[in-house]
């Protein structure tokens, strides 16, 4: 089912997404790191990798505490690469799936980051999404309404990228006659991402939010290309 053809009706039935399998067990690391100079880093970094590479839960968690315990204690060193740091951080919640702590720390890291530690980061946060939203969707598909959105907004901390995301959700909203928070949505699905092979859905879900606009009578905000209000 099209997103043009699922909106204003029953809620979005989304394909599953897939990442490439080497991506997602090795995306690459920004170059711009900086961490053989602080032992804690340094240490941070060796942890870390280990609990990419271990199938045992057990073994992945306690690499990840060894981790966050050089973390901590880095954030008093004089001189430590905040960069590294903060990046460091957001793997290691990634690995909890502590969604928000991550978010918080890649957004820490992104603002320290050149575009192409930008773009690496972008990649990192979209690989931990996938899994998320193919949960929302088989959720969805089940009519468990509550839970996908419950689901979909954990995958928004995660990553805020991809139009259809906030579509299903404005969908679901329409489904249960909630129009104020289906507008919402459809806004944000109208200014999620850049990238030029999803400005179809973009536009979709600015039409759709001008529909429903339009339907309640709020003929001034239903005018294709005003900003949605702050």
């Amino acid at each position: 089912m099209s997103l043009r053809s699922a909106v204003l009706g029953a809620p979005a039935v989304a394909l599953f997404l897939v990442v490439g399998t080497a991506a997602a067990q090795q995306p690459p690391q920004c170059r711009s790191l900086s961490f053989r100079s602080n032992f804690r880093l340094n240490g941070a970094q060796q942890y870390l990798e280990r609990a990419g590479r271990t199938n045992l839960e057990a073994d992945r968690r306690r690499e990840v505490n060894d981790a966050v315990r050089n973390l901590t204690e880095a954030l008093t060193d004089r001189g430590v690469d905040q960069l590294t740091l903060w990046y460091f951080f957001a793997r290691a919640y990634a690995f909890r799936r502590d969604w928000a702590a991550a978010d918080s720390a890649w957004t820490k890291a992104e603002r320290l980051a050149d575009p192409e530690c930008r773009r690496e980061i972008a990649l990192r946060r979209r690989i931990e999404w996938v899994p998320l939203f193919n949960q929302a969707v088989e959720v969805l598909n089940a009519q468990n309404y509550d839970s996908a959105l419950a689901i979909f907004r954990r995958a928004n901390l995660v990553f805020r990228g991809e139009p259809i995301v906030f579509a299903s959700m404005a969908s679901i909203f329409v489904q249960q006659d909630n129009s104020d928070s289906a507008i919402f949505y459809f806004e944000l699905g109208a200014r999620a991402g850049d990238d030029p092979r999803q400005a179809e859905a973009r536009a979709t879900a600015m039409l759709n939010a001008a529909r429903l606009l339009h339907r309640a009578e709020r003929f001034a905000a239903s005018i294709i290309g005003i900003p949605p209000e702050a």
